[in-house]
């Protein structure tokens, strides 16, 4: 299990996993304290000889997953821009953060705290490269993968998938699951997209793309998917 969550009563909500949330609850309040992205605000954590836990505030929103099929086109374009904000915003949050490039790991410190990277790999990447050979390595046939050949090392929340952003009245009110924060080459949060994203909602990661200027990461996503079979 990586982590699983309860509510507590309609205002909080109690998360809890067997490995160590601390990391979760420094990327929310780094956020809250250095950004206007909506985020719930820790209560609350307690551990025992098992698991972490985390109380936190309830984000009144439902997952843009479950609701996107009842949203316009100009409702889901509009989503798709204020992503893009959010994304630009952690960026510019990281290159104050950052004196120079930096390792592809967990923030502040660490290897990167993904469910992708189970078990996690001991240490930091020190390039894109490493990262890539990394999945070439879990194949269980071997190839190549295509990457993007000039990239750059950004902080961004890592899973931006349609589950983590909660939307109502067709904005979005919050992004949860801060986990996996950390920094990634800067092609990751759409590969992310791309891999959590219901097909027909792939006009608007193109959008998203586009906007950032990252490239397509079609093969890139097929052989995460081949390594975790």
């Amino acid at each position: 299990m990586w982590s699983s969550a309860l509510a507590v009563d309609n205002s909080r909500i109690l998360k809890f996993s067997s490995r160590s949330l601390i990391h979760e609850v420094l990327a929310m309040e780094l956020i809250r304290d250095k950004t206007d992205i909506p985020v719930a605000t820790p209560l609350m954590t307690f551990s025992d000889t098992d698991e972490m836990f985390i109380v936190m505030t309830v984000i009144p929103g439902e997952p843009l997953s479950e609701k996107w099929s009842s949203l316009s086109g100009g409702e889901l374009a509009d989503i798709a821009n204020e992503l893009i904000g959010h994304i630009e915003s952690i960026r510019s949050l990281g290159a104050s953060l950052s004196d120079g490039e930096p390792l592809i790991g967990a923030w502040p410190v660490g290897p990167l705290r993904n469910v992708l990277f189970d078990p996690p790999s001991p240490r930091p990447f020190s390039s894109s490269i490493e990262l890539r050979t990394y999945w070439e390595q879990r194949l269980k046939k071997r190839r190549s993968i295509r990457v993007p050949q000039q990239t750059h090392v950004v902080l961004t929340h890592g899973d931006l998938g349609t589950q983590n952003i909660l939307v109502k009245d067709a904005h979005i009110v919050g992004i949860v699951d801060w986990d996996t924060f950390g920094w990634y080459p800067d092609y990751w949060e759409g590969l992310m997209f791309h891999r959590r994203t219901d097909q027909r909602l792939h006009e608007y990661k193109g959008k998203i793309l586009e906007k950032l200027g990252l490239p397509d990461v079609e093969d890139y996503e097929l052989a995460i998917r081949e390594a975790l079979l």
